[in-house]
């Protein structure tokens, strides 16, 4: 009895060294756990010794009867007492010795079984394979890994509560969760005989569990009538004939948070003893509700780290807003946890709020890009045209929808709506939603507000310099017209040709990707490159053309007064001179190749419908080799 007193004294300080120890987080709570569970049983252990010795010896009813006994499992015999009897003077030929010997075992011991002599796991009936497989198993149990921090607290506090099942004789172990605000309890795992518990919300109620939330101590109740049972234990379907029940509060920064209960079929079976053992339980849980507490804010700090580094390691061209409107949405769904994810953003050119990116890893039925906002009964559209922050706990509950009123979205969770504001002006919003209710915290809110400031600045900045470089005449590397310009410029003049019934075409200039990707991933080569071929086409017009950059890599061209015929001659010569002109960057030097595409727009006043036939021309020119030219 002392030598397994010791062994489990030694095993409780070899675990606490460990946990002082060990520094990886999963290590340290297994290793808690372990702990904790061995000082329980050494604690039991200790206690039923004391027992021992202060009970007095059990007493057979008669006056010098004897109770010597050997253990049969020490030599795998038993010797049976009988009442001492005075033989003297009589025939000791027949007398019984005082024992006999009723059972023997007949097996033979060798070097490889002697050492299990005495072990209960080799010595029962059960099959020690079979025994060691099921030790092994609960042992090496798999941790799972690869879910929230929420999930794995649930997952180790599920096995608390199959020890403390087990160690109560409970018929059941349940832990609730407490909604203060909702005044409510949750179950959230149990381990249980039966099969009938419903697990659902609860309210509180003037029952056992109530009386332990508003007195915040442990309740206890040892011989339960029939009658008492169905409003006591609402969290069974059906009676389950309860005699007993311990329940403790659950403390968490002097906060209550739940409840850990046991209950039982049987009268008194529980007491004070085991109130405080529940309560070891107890500080059990808070310490790992602790530990995942601090892994959880860990591991969101490190996501919303890795986030704002990735987003600003990107180099976003300054007139590309749509480059920025999707790394900030790849940023922003990264910063709160939800399962959907919509970025709005205001459109100047259409005086209206769109869905600009819509982040749904779960591929939800929602909602889609370039979706207009509604502004009169919609969350989002109460959001962006009041600049209000809006943050719903129970969607089902709410009487609005989220973005417009043609929506079909069936999920009921939590929402939550965040503008985005820069000096007065709302450019956007940000948007979550959570499948499970009342996900997002104050801290969420108030943590993204601080963020959305710098978006706002950013987003403006990016806005102003796309307006500024809408009003600028010139493109400022190669000197010709910009996009913007050019465009005005072509509108005005096919106007002129229609009045004056002039011959008018326009030609599309564009650099072959393919044989050339990899010197076009430098956008200083780009520039260079762009600004060569500028001068080459300067060389080509006349006083009735003009030239414009339409984007990076493609240039347009205007011509009034000119022949068809003659056009594509010229454009063929464009397109071989330009094969011709080496680019220098560095030590490096090469040549590109271009498409044309030549289109008659007499008669025609609608600019961008020619350019975007042209554009798919010369694109399937350039898929197909390129260095062609086009005639519409």
């Amino acid at each position: 009895m002392k030598y397994s007193n010791a062994l489990l004294i030694v095993a409780a300080v070899t675990l606490l060294v460990l946990f002082i120890l060990f520094e990886d987080f999963l290590l340290k709570s297994v290793t808690f756990v372990v702990l904790l569970i061995t000082s329980v049983l050494l604690f039991l252990k200790l206690d039923k010794d004391k027992k021992a010795q202060t009970e007095p010896p059990a007493d057979n009813g008669k006056p010098g009867a004897s109770d010597s006994i050997i253990d049969p499992e020490e030599d795998d015999f038993e010797i049976v007492s009988k009442k001492p009897t005075d033989y003297t003077d009589v025939n000791l030929d027949h007398v019984d010795e005082g024992f006999a010997i009723v059972g023997k075992s007949t097996r033979v011991l060798t070097e490889n079984n002697i050492s299990s002599i005495g072990n209960k796991i080799s010595s029962s009936g059960d099959d020690p394979e079979l025994s060691l497989e099921k030790f092994r198993n609960l042992a090496t149990e798999e941790f799972p890994l690869d879910v929230g921090a929420n999930q794995q607290l649930s997952f180790l506090l599920e096995r608390i509560l199959i020890i403390v099942r087990e160690l109560f004789s409970a018929h059941t172990a349940i832990y609730f969760w407490y909604d203060k605000r909702k005044s409510s309890l949750t179950i959230e795992k149990y381990a249980s005989v039966s099969h009938e518990i419903e697990k659902r919300k609860l309210e509180i109620q003037n029952d056992i569990l109530g009386q332990i939330i508003s007195k915040q101590e442990p309740g206890l109740l040892t011989d339960i009538p029939p009658i008492s049972e169905r409003e006591n234990f609402r969290y069974y379907s059906q009676p389950q004939k309860i005699k007993s029940f311990l329940g403790v509060p659950v403390f968490h920064n002097s906060n209550l948070i739940g409840i850990l209960a046991v209950d039982s079929k049987t009268v008194d079976a529980f007491g004070i003893e085991q109130m405080y053992m529940l309560g070891r339980f107890v500080r059990l849980i808070t310490v790992l509700i602790d530990l995942f507490a601090h892994k959880h804010a860990e591991s969101i700090a490190n996501r919303r780290s890795e986030g704002f580094a990735d987003f600003l390691s990107q180099n976003i061209p300054t007139d590309d807003e749509h480059t920025l409107y999707h790394s900030i949405a790849t940023l922003a769904s990264v910063l709160v946890e939800a399962d959907c994810f919509t970025f709005v953003t205001w459109r100047q050119e259409e005086d209206q709020f769109k869905i600009s990116s819509v982040m749904n890893p779960k591929t939800f039925s929602y909602i889609h890009p370039d979706t207009v906002i509604d502004r009169e009964n919609t969350i989002v559209g109460k959001c962006v045209y009041t600049g209000s922050q809006v943050r719903i706990g129970d969607l089902s509950a709410a009487s609005m929808h989220r973005f417009n009123h043609e929506e079909s979205i069936i999920l009921d969770g939590s929402f939550l709506a965040v503008p985005i504001i820069y000096n007065s002006e709302v450019l956007g919003a940000l948007c979550y939603e959570n499948m499970k209710k009342n996900s997002f915290t104050q801290r969420d809110h108030d943590y993204l507000r601080k963020v959305t400031g710098q978006f706002g600045i950013l987003m403006r900045a990016f806005g102003q310099i796309r307006r500024l470089k809408s009003l600028i005449t010139f493109d400022p590397d190669t000197s010709v017209y910009s996009a913007s310009f050019f465009r005005t410029r072509v509108t005005e003049e096919l106007e002129k040709a229609k009045i004056l019934d002039l011959r008018s075409n326009i030609a599309l200039i564009k650099i072959d990707e393919g044989k050339n990707r990899q010197e076009l991933s430098d956008p200083h080569m780009i520039k260079i490159t762009m600004k060569e071929f500028a001068k080459a086409l300067y060389q080509e017009l006349d006083p009735l053309s003009f030239c414009g950059r339409l984007d990076d890599l493609t240039f347009g061209l205007f011509f009034l007064h000119n022949d068809e015929q003659d056009l594509a001659v010229r454009a063929d010569k464009i397109r071989v001179r330009i094969a011709r002109i080496p680019v220098s960057s560095g030590s490096k030097s090469t040549t590109f190749t271009v498409s044309v595409g030549l289109i008659n727009s007499s008669e025609r006043t609608d600019v961008d419908e020619l350019l975007e036939n042209l554009r798919l021309a010369v694109k399937k020119a350039s898929e197909t080799g390129g260095n062609k030219v086009l005639q519409l």
